[in-house]
Parts: structure tokens; C-alpha cells; sequence
């Protein structure tokens, strides 16, 4: 299974993970790891499993919850003995017209935790899925493998770096289909969007600077180095608006190939390169790793 293709055109909510404990070695058989979890999220969510005697106070069936390693043959860093985890529950609510389906993917660290071979390092899991489901697989991650779990919030220096990385991509050619992580869909996003957050002002929440693709490489050309685009790009705001918009937090991005907030939303889109988007991965894994 591609790991990058599964997290094409999908928004995620992104999740900060401490190692596992026993993950990697549980006793469990493979046919058992999903039972465990379904059996949870009947009693958690009041559902029934599929095929089996309904209960009356049922809110629904689980239909399937499927464990699956997924590849990323781009990253080769981190331990080959630990591979992307795909987490799919398909269930549906009586309140539902069709089956649901809610998608986690486990991404692993650069390098495992050396405290102990029991533990399997998976510091960012992605999210597709209602709240309540979510939850749900947090709490059964926590009480089974005595891991913590908690949202990833993203702050500006990480957005300056995804910035960074981005402007680079347009100075370089286009990559090939073969290089794209799914085909191009048919709305691409051609400017680049950047929302600041405003604190402590009523009239004003928040400042959203809009360039297009031209006007970023025109504003890039005139700099030593183009990775000094966002600094320069806060500077120019300033002498125009008398706005430090540096000094404010952002709140959203938005470039051709992704967005990105502050609470942790990601999406990646299909026409992305496949090196582009293990950046991307990479910088999300980096930043979930540190303490």
C-alpha cells in the first residue's frame, strides 16, 4: 500500500504520539489486534459487530476494522523494522444512510526510541474520521499500549519552513506524472495563501495575504535567496501597512501543493510531487518527535 497516495486529497487532523508500549511485540495474533479494537468501540459507541446478535440499545453495526502497513519507499531514514500503520474502521450509525469509513494512518519515527526494544515509536498519527471515533481509537491506543496522545498543533516556524521548502519548487521543473503522488485533480490552487491570527482586537481577527504564483517568483528573484521569501515577504507588509505581521502567529497555509493550520488540519493534494511531499512528512514527523 502507498502511504503517500492514502494521504492524498484528504484532510487529516494531525495527532502528537509518545511511544507505544508492547505495539510491535504484542502477544495478540494480528486477527486479535482488530477484534480488541472493535470490542472497544461497541461499548464505547454503543455499536454491534456485524453478523452478530443486535443489541437493543445499538446505535449501530461495525462492518470492518482492518490493520494494514502501508510504504513510503521515499523516506530512508527511519527503521525498516517499523513500517507506516493504516488503521480503516468502516462502521455505520443507525442514524447514517451508508457505511463510513474512518481512516488513521501511523507514521514512525526517523529513529526508534532507545529506551527499550518494547517500544514502537509512532510520533504522528493522521486522523480521517468523526470525533467520536477518534476518540474512541485514542483511548484504546492509551489503555492498551500506556501511550499519550494529544493534538498537533503547528507553530509559524514549522509553516516558515514548509514556506521555504515550497518557494524552492518553483524555481525547479515540473515533475513528471510519474513523479506525482496521484493524477492532478481539476481544481489546483495557483496563489499562496497565509492567514496571521490577530489577538486581543475585536474588529480584526485575523490578516490574510494572498500572491500569486508570478508575483511570489517576481518578489524572489530580487532576494540573495529565494528561502528568504516569507522574512522578506513580513518586511514589505510592514513598510507598506506599518503591520508586523511577523510578529503575529499564522494561523493557515495555503500553497499549491497543501494546506495547513494551526490546529493541525492537513491536506495534501494529489498533483504534489512524491519528494515534495515526503518534506512535508518529514517536517510533521520532526516536529511531533520534539520534546
Amino acid at each position: 500500500m502507498d502511504g503517500l497516495v492514502e494521504l492524498a486529497n484528504k484532510t487529516f487532523n494531525l495527532y502528537r504520539c509518545s511511544p507505544l508500549f508492547s505495539f510491535d511485540n504484542d502477544t495478540r495474533s494480528s486477527r486479535n489486534k482488530p477484534r480488541s479494537l472493535a470490542l472497544f468501540l461497541c461499548s464505547g459507541l454503543q455499536l454491534s459487530i456485524a453478523g452478530k446478535t443486535v443489541q437493543q440499545s445499538s446505535r449501530g453495526e461495525i462492518k470492518d476494522v482492518r490493520f494494514e502497513h502501508a510504504s513510503i519507499p521515499e523516506i530512508t531514514f527511519y527503521d525498516r523494522h517499523v513500517k507506516p500503520l493504516k488503521l480503516t474502521i468502516q462502521l455505520r450509525f443507525t442514524k447514517d444512510k451508508a457505511d463510513t469509513q474512518h481512516i488513521f494512518l501511523l507514521l514512525p519515527a526517523t529513529v526508534q526510541s532507545t529506551h527499550s526494544p518494547d517500544f514502537t515509536y509512532f510520533p504522528v498519527m493522521l486522523a480521517k474520521a468523526k470525533n467520536i471515533v477518534t476518540t474512541e481509537v485514542m483511548e484504546w491506543l492509551k489503555k492498551n499500549y500506556a501511550c499519550h496522545i494529544s493534538p498537533l498543533p503547528i507553530p509559524s516556524p514549522t509553516f516558515h519552513s514548509v514556506i521555504k521548502t515550497w518557494v524552492t519548487t518553483l524555481f525547479e521543473l515540473a515533475p513528471l506524472e510519474d513523479e506525482l503522488v496521484k493524477a492532478p485533480s481539476r481544481n489546483v490552487q495557483h496563489s499562496l495563501e497565509i492567514e496571521y491570527v490577530v489577538h486581543d482586537l475585536k474588529e480584526l481577527a485575523n490578516i490574510t495575504l494572498k500572491l500569486k504564483i508570478p508575483e511570489v517568483i517576481k518578489m524572489c528573484k530580487r532576494l540573495k535567496d529565494p528561502k528568504d521569501f516569507i522574512f522578506a515577504l513580513q518586511d514589505h507588509i510592514l513598510h507598506i501597512t506599518q503591520i508586523n505581521v511577523g510578529a503575529l502567529a499564522i494561523g493557515k497555509l495555503t500553497t499549491t501543493n497543501m494546506g495547513l493550520d494551526k490546529e493541525g488540519r492537513l491536506k495534501i493534494f494529489g498533483h504534489i510531487s512524491r519528494m515534495d511531499a515526503v518534506k512535508i512528512v518529514c517536517e510533521l514527523i520532526e516536529l511531533a518527535s520534539t520534546k
